[in-house]
């Protein structure tokens, strides 16, 4: 788990500063008072319903103890395709919720945010179809739904940050507030997820500071759940990156990761070591790819490439993938 964005207001020294920002974090600059602070939400059709509702209202972003906090940083590309087929896109559902800010000044702020990211099949497609469960039909024996323990994300890493704080500062943390986008009717019917082949999950951290604002990923999750019974999924592959300019250390920065999880659901702490990205540019984004077998014996090949920044040009930022 990555602890220093929400500490670094109380730890960080920095020694390597690009020549733009001659102080990113003062030693004796005060402890970040949290101003909001919400339990992510827990249920995978709520969060489906708050996607439906952040796309149909064009909800952009929110405004938080008056800093607006940006909820459309998030673009999704996710295609689908046989070993004899073209590729077919893949319908797209997001969420974006902000799980907590804190300030140390009227104007630098820190807000620590998730997005999660349905990819969703379609029941009249010549391909997707194949992994979509019918209605009211018998599924398939993987039941890896999406579901959210509070205490192990930034509830976890916001119990690190109290043992450093004064008893002032621990009066006013976390108290549970009630997720406030999930009050509305979806016109898009979640149906038990039969229509779910996968679902990605980023946490990251934005912050303005010092009149520069950053981003960084603290860690990524995905579920691979083809609820079609029958359906298998074989191969997987996330890869993560991070790179651009930063007012934390000189030089361009080049950060990646891949891996083969094998297993339906994982969580993939982002490195410490990776510094925060401009967001003026940087390139800052996962994927992850999978292969789900049907019932029929066909192998279908499923490549998601979720963006939080993509400013880089194609070469440098997702084509370089």
């Amino acid at each position: 788990m990555k602890l220093k964005f929400i500490v670094a207001a109380v730890t960080l020294t920095v020694s390597s500063i690009c020549p733009a920002f001659s102080t990113i974090v003062n030693a004796d600059e005060q402890l970040p008072a949290v101003v909001f602070e919400n339990d992510q939400i827990s249920n995978d059709k709520d969060l489906y319903k708050l996607a439906q509702k952040q796309e149909q209202e064009n909800i952009d972003d929110i405004k938080i103890a008056g800093e607006e906090i940006p909820l459309d940083l998030v673009d999704t590309e996710s295609i689908i395709q046989t070993d004899t087929s073209e590729p077919e896109n893949l319908d797209v559902s997001r969420a974006t919720e902000v799980l907590l800010v804190d300030k140390t000044t009227d104007d630098d702020y820190s807000a620590y945010m998730t997005s999660t990211i349905f990819i969703e099949g379609d029941s009249d497609s010549a391909i997707s179809s194949n992994l979509v469960a019918p209605e009211k039909a018998q599924t398939s024996d993987i039941n890896d739904d999406l579901k959210v323990d509070n205490s192990s994300t930034y509830k976890n890493i916001g119990s690190n940050l109290v043992e450093k704080l004064s008893g002032n500062h621990k009066n006013t943390i976390f108290p549970t507030l009630i997720a406030s986008w999930t009050d509305s009717k979806s016109s898009q019917k979640y149906d038990s997820g039969r229509n779910v082949l996968l679902t990605m999950k980023i946490y990251y951290h934005y912050q303005n500071k010092g009149g520069a604002n950053h981003l960084d990923m603290n860690y990524v999750e995905y579920w691979t759940t083809p609820k079609a019974k029958g359906s298998s999924v074989g191969y997987r592959k996330l890869e993560f990156k991070q790179m651009g300019l930063s007012g934390y250390k000189s030089g361009w920065i080049y950060n990646t990761h891949a891996s083969y999880p094998t297993s339906n659901h994982k969580t993939v702490n982002v490195p410490d070591s990776w510094p925060p990205v401009l967001t003026s540019n940087a390139f800052v984004g996962a994927k992850i790819q999978a292969t789900i077998y049907g019932s029929n014996n066909k192998s279908y090949h499923v490549a998601t490439t979720t963006m939080l920044l993509d400013n880089l040009g194609v070469n440098k930022g997702r084509g370089s993938w």
